[in-house]
C-alpha cells in the first residue's frame, strides 16, 4: 500500500498508545482530586464537546490547507498542552479546574488531527485499498488505545501522577516525527477564494452532502444508530452491576469481551471483504445491532452478556471500517474533511442525545427500558434503510485510478459526479429534480490494459450510444420478443409553448444537453447487482485458454476436441463478481452467484442473460454477423424488478465476428476478426512493454477502429 501509508499508520498507532494511556490515567487523576460525580462526569463530557463545537470548522480547515501540516501542528498543540499539565503536576499547582481545561484543549486539538487524518487516507492509497487501510488504522485504535494503552496508563499512574502524561507527550511527539516523513502525491486541495469565510466552506460541504443521497443516507444511518446505541450505553454500568449483578469486575469484563470481539474482526476482515459484498456486510452488522439490543433487554445472566458484548465488538469493527471506506469512496477529495467532520458531529451528537434519552427512560421505566427503546428504534431504522444500503454501496465513486479526464465539471442542469475510463456520470443540479435520474455520457476515450490512451477514437461515444439505444429498442419488443425492462428514462419533457397549448412538436424539450446530444443516455438509478453476467456462445479468449488446460470454461465442462473459435453446443452463463474499483473482475460459479444475490435473483440473472443473448445472436446472424460472447449488467428498480442497465451489446461489451469470414477463414485471426478495439490492443501489445505511459496510437489504428465501430452499427441497424 506504499511507504506513505506506512508512515501514516505508524503515526496513528503511536498516537493511539498515548491516548490509550490517558484513557486510564485521566479519570484516575480527576478522581484523585474530587469525589464530585458532576466533576467526574465532566471529564467524559469533554470527550464529546470539542467535536460538537469545532468539528465542522476542522473539516473546512482540512479541505482548505495541507492536511499533513494540519496533523503536525495539531499534534504539536497536543504536546504543548500535555507538557503544561506535567509542569502543573510536578510543581503541585494542578487542580481539578486545570485538569478539565487541559482535557478540553487536548480534545480540541484532537478534533483537527482526526479530521485531517481521515481525509488524508484517500489521498495516499488507491480506492481499492481503502478497506484494508481503514481496517489497519482501526486495528491500531483497538490494540493501542483499548488494549495496550489503558493498563500501561494505570501502571504509570501508580508510579506517580505525572509519569503517564510524560509518556503520552513522548508518543505525541513521535507521532509528529513520523507524519512529517509522509509525502502527499498530489497538491492538497485549496479553497477557490483564500479569503473566503470558513462558514462558507462549511455551508458548501453541508449543501453537497444534502444533495448527495447515498452519502446523506449513510450519515443519517450512523446518526440514528448512535442515538439508539447510546441510550442504553449511558446506563450500562448500572445495568451490569444492579440488573445483572456482575459487580465492578464484571462490568470491566464487558469492555474486555467487546475488545476481544474486535480483535477477531481484525483477523478476519480481509477475508470477509473478499468473499462478501459490502452491502451484505452492512445489513448483517445493522441486523446484529438490533438483535444485540433485544438480547440485552431479555437476558438476566452475566455470562450471556459477555457473549453478546463479544459479538458487538466483532460487528462494530466491521461496520466502522466498511462505513468509513464507503464514505471515503463516494466523497471528492476536496470535500473529504468537511463530510468526515459532519459524520463525526453526527456520531457524537447522536451519543449525547441517546445518553440523555437513556437516562430519562431508565429513571422512568427501569434499567432494561433503554434496551427496549434501542431495539425498537434500530429495528425501525433498519427496515427503512434496508434497500437504500445497496444504493449507497453501489453508488459511483468520486475517485478513479485513471488520469483526470476532459469531462466538464457541469453541463446545463447537471453536475459532474464521476468519470470512469470511458464514461462520465452526472446528476441533476436542481435539488428538486428526481433523485433517481442520472445522465450517462459516453466519451470518445479508449482504454486498454487499464490505461486511457491517446488520442481518442472520433465518434466512438456517439456510435456506441446509438447502438445501445437500438438494442434497448429491440429488446423492448422491437424484435417480436417479450419486453426486457431497461434503465432508460424519458429524455424529453412536455412544456407549454408561446401559444399556451401543449402537445405540439415545439413543446417537447430535451433533457439531454446539446453538448452531449447523441452520446448520452438519461437513465434511472438502480440497485445494481454485483454480478457481471457473461454469456458465451463460442470458444475464444480466456475461455479458450482455460479449455486447453482443463477442458472447461469457468468450471463448466465442455466436449473434447473443440478448436479456438468453435461454436459451443449451447450458450453458457459464466458470471463474474464485479470487483471494487481498481481491481479486475473475478470469474465465479453459479453457486457463488446464489450466495451473493440469492437464489431467485441469480436465476433471473442467468435466465434473462441467456434469453437476451439468444435473441441478439439471432438478429446478428440475420445480418451476417456472429455474436461470440457478451456481458450484461442488471439492477433492481424500486419495485424489485430486474432491469437491464449500462451499455448493451456494443463493440465494447461484446465480441462480434463476420459470419462469412468465420466459415471460410483458415486461421484463427482470419476467422475471428472482430468489430471492436482489438486493433488497439494488438498494436499496443506489439509496440509497448507495459512500462510507464503507453505511446500515442497511430492515426491509421485510430481510423481503422472508428471504421469498424461504424461498420458494425450500419450492418446491424440497416
Amino acid at each position: 500500500m506504499g511507504v506513505d501509508f506506512r508512515w501514516l499508520l505508524a503515526s496513528s498507532w503511536t498516537s493511539n498508545v498515548g491516548d490509550g494511556i490517558a484513557l486510564a490515567a485521566a479519570p484516575l487523576l480527576i478522581a484523585s482530586m474530587t469525589s464530585s460525580p458532576v466533576l467526574v462526569a465532566s471529564g467524559a463530557i469533554l470527550q464529546f464537546l470539542p467535536w460538537l463545537l469545532f468539528g465542522l470548522h476542522a473539516g473546512a480547515v482540512a479541505d482548505r490547507f495541507d492536511r499533513r501540516r494540519i496533523m503536525m501542528l495539531a499534534n504539536g498543540a497536543r504536546a504543548v498542552v500535555v507538557a503544561a499539565l506535567i509542569v502543573f503536576l510536578v510543581t503541585g499547582v494542578a487542580n481539578i479546574g486545570i485538569v478539565l481545561a487541559v482535557a478540553f484543549l487536548y480534545g480540541c486539538a484532537e478534533v483537527f488531527v482526526d479530521t485531517a487524518g481521515s481525509a488524508m487516507l484517500p489521498m495516499i492509497v488507491k480506492p481499492v485499498d481503502l478497506g484494508t487501510g481503514n481496517a489497519r488504522l482501526q486495528a491500531g485504535f483497538l490494540v493501542a488505545n483499548q488494549f495496550a494503552g489503558p493498563p500501561l496508563g494505570a501502571f504509570l499512574f501508580a508510579l506517580g501522577s505525572a509519569w503517564p502524561f510524560l509518556v503520552q507527550g513522548l508518543c505525541v511527539a513521535l507521532a509528529i516525527v513520523l507524519i512529517s516523513r509522509l509525502t502527499l502525491p498530489i497538491a492538497p486541495p485549496a479553497a477557490p477564494a483564500p479569503r473566503k469565510p470558513v462558514h462558507t466552506d462549511i455551508g458548501e460541504g453541508l449543501q453537497w452532502l444534502w444533495r448527495n443521497p447515498p452519502v446523506r443516507t449513510l450519515v443519517l444511518i450512523i446518526l440514528c444508530f448512535n442515538i439508539t446505541w447510546a441510550a442504553p450505553w449511558g446506563v450500562l454500568v448500572l445495568y451490569a452491576t444492579e440488573h445483572l449483578g456482575m459487580g465492578p469486575v464484571g462490568f470491566g469484563a464487558l469492555t474486555t469481551a467487546s475488545a476481544l470481539g474486535g480483535m477477531l474482526a481484525v483477523l478476519i476482515f480481509g477475508r470477509l471483504q473478499q468473499r462478501v459484498s459490502f452491502a451484505t456486510l452492512m445489513r448483517v452488522c445493522l441486523s446484529a445491532e438490533v438483535v444485540m439490543h433485544l438480547s440485552f433487554a431479555l437476558t438476566t445472566t452475566g455470562w450471556v452478556a459477555l457473549v453478546i458484548m463479544f459479538g458487538f465488538g466483532l460487528y462494530a469493527f466491521v461496520w466502522g471500517t466498511i462505513s468509513t471506506t464507503v464514505r471515503q469512496r463516494l466523497v471528492p477529495q476536496a470535500l473529504q474533511g468537511r463530510v468526515a467532520s459532519v459524520n463525526m458531529v453526527g456520531v457524537f451528537g447522536g451519543m449525547v442525545i441517546g445518553q440523555a434519552l437513556g437516562g430519562v427512560i431508565a429513571q422512568t421505566w427501569g434499567l432494561t427500558a433503554p434496551w427496549w427503546f434501542a431495539f425498537a428504534g434500530s429495528a425501525l431504522t433498519l427496515a427503512l434503510v434496508w434497500r437504500p444500503i445497496s444504493h449507497i454501496v453501489n453508488a459511483p465513486p468520486a475517485m478513479d485510478n485513471g488520469p483526470v479526464t476532459d469531462a466538464p465539471d457541469s453541463l446545463p442542469g447537471w453536475t459532474h459526479v464521476y468519470s470512469g475510463k470511458v464514461r462520465d456520470l452526472y446528476r441533476p443540479a436542481d435539488p428538486e429534480a428526481p433523485a433517481d435520474r442520472m445522465l450517462v455520457v459516453a466519451s470518445d476515450r479508449v482504454s486498454a490494459f487499464d490505461f486511457v490512451l491517446e488520442p481518442a477514437i472520433p465518434d466512438k461515444g456517439t456510435l456506441l450510444t446509438t447502438l445501445s439505444l437500438w438494442w434497448f429498442d429491440q429488446l423492448s419488443g422491437g424484435d417480436g420478443g417479450r419486453r426486457i425492462p431497461n434503465h432508460l428514462a424519458a429524455s424529453h419533457e412536455l412544456t407549454l409553448g408561446d401559444d399556451g397549448i401543449p402537445n405540439t412538436a415545439d413543446d417537447l424539450r430535451s433533457l439531454i444537453p446539446d453538448a452531449v446530444a447523441g452520446r448520452a443516455m438519461l437513465v434511472r438509478a438502480l440497485d445494481m447487482q454485483p454480478i457481471e453476467c457473461v454469456v458465451r456462445g463460442y470458444l475464444t479468449g480466456s475461455g479458450w485458454v482455460e479449455y486447453q488446460d482443463s477442458g472447461t470454461v469457468c468450471g463448466i465442462a465442455l466436449p473434447a476436441g473443440l478448436a479456438n473459435g468453435d461454436r459451443l453446443p449451447e450458450p453458457i452463463f459464466t458470471p463474474a463478481f464485479k470487483a471494487p474499483l481498481g481491481e479486475h473482475d473475478e470469474n465465479i460459479s453459479y453457486e457463488r452467484t446464489v450466495e451473493l444475490v440469492g437464489a431467485d435473483v441469480a436465476a433471473q440473472l442467468r435466465d434473462t442473460s441467456l434469453e437476451i443473448y439468444t435473441r441478439a445472436a439471432r438478429i446478428a446472424e440475420a445480418k451476417g454477423l456472429i455474436l461470440a460472447d457478451t456481458k450484461f449488467e442488471f439492477g433492481l428498480d424500486e419495485a424489485g424488478t430486474l432491469t437491464l442497465a449500462d451499455e448493451v451489446l456494443t463493440s465494447d461489451s461484446s465480441r462480434y465476428w463476420d459470419a462469412e469470414a468465420w466459415r471460410t477463414g483458415t486461421t484463427p485471426s482470419a476467422r475471428m476478426a472482430s468489430f471492436d478495439k482489438q486493433r488497439v490492443r494488438d498494436w499496443l501489445a506489439a509496440n509497448w512493454d507495459k512500462q510507464g505511459t503507453p505511446p500515442a496510437l497511430p492515426g491509421a489504428v485510430v481510423a481503422q477502429t472508428t471504421a469498424k465501430y461504424r461498420e458494425l452499427l450500419q450492418r446491424l441497424t440497416a
